[in-house]
């Protein structure tokens, strides 16, 4: 018998949601890619702006805590400087997001004067690559790498 341990809904473009039943082998996957293709390693600090209605919110918790690392929750906006200063803060060193946060801080220069040496390696996903704010961001960081984690909902 098939269990389902996280129904979530997808907003698809055509108005339409879209069910996404996760299974009890769903976590594991989370955390396999967690492990595998964002490097994150027991004493990790995880930060993903997301809820958990979209499915990076209960991807960030399993593939945090199955990894054993911390997930570095932040109650705000991500589009401001008091995110920013927080990923400082928090010595997060791997940081998902999606590429209309990148634009904001690029457009208002909100991360000016942060340093973000803890971060070994980004992630995107949800949106469209763009190689220019990719390079911004990874300007942030010594020009650490962007990890696309592309299919996100099928995932």
């Amino acid at each position: 018998m098939l269990m389902y341990v996280q129904p979530l809904l997808e907003g698809r473009a055509n108005g339409e949601p879209k069910a996404i039943p996760w299974t009890h082998i769903t976590p594991l996957k989370a955390a396999a890619d967690g492990w595998c293709h964002m490097d994150i390693r027991k004493g990790d600090v995880v930060a993903w702006p997301t809820n958990l209605g979209w499915m990076m919110g209960p991807w960030l918790v399993y593939a945090s805590l199955l990894n054993g690392d911390s997930m570095a929750l932040y109650n705000g906006s991500p589009n401001s400087s008091g995110f920013a200063k927080f990923v400082q803060d928090a010595k997060v060193t791997m940081l998902g997001l999606v590429l209309s946060i990148v634009r904001t801080w690029k457009n208002t220069d909100c991360t000016a004067g942060l340093v973000w040496s803890s971060i070994r390696c980004f992630s995107s996903s949800g949106e469209a690559s763009s190689v220019d704010d990719y390079l911004w961001l990874m300007g942030r960081a010594g020009y650490k790498p962007v990890i696309e984690y592309c299919a996100g909902t099928e995932i």
